[in-house]
């Protein structure tokens, strides 16, 4: 799937991704603060790391990542 505004959860790669992720920022920068877009796998992955750090995630839907159009949900192929 493209990017943009498709609203899909984490795949389990990408949760597996955002855990070793949260597990380096938890002894790097514990405490810090996490900002996500709206999107459900942006939330996803705040959750994630937030618990790592010890932070409550802030939801701002300014980050969201740029529309992608007609291309919004389509394959990689498919938008190609």
């Amino acid at each position: 799937m493209t990017g943009g505004w498709t609203d899909t959860p984490l795949t389990a790669r990408g949760q597996a991704q955002i855990a070793a992720t949260a597990t380096a920022l938890q002894r790097m920068a514990p405490g810090s603060p996490v900002v996500s877009s709206d999107l459900q796998r942006t939330m996803q992955s705040a959750e994630i790391i937030g618990r790592a750090v010890n932070s409550k995630p802030v939801v701002n839907p300014l980050l969201r990542e740029i529309n992608t159009g007609a291309a919004t949900g389509l394959t990689q192929a498919e938008a190609d």
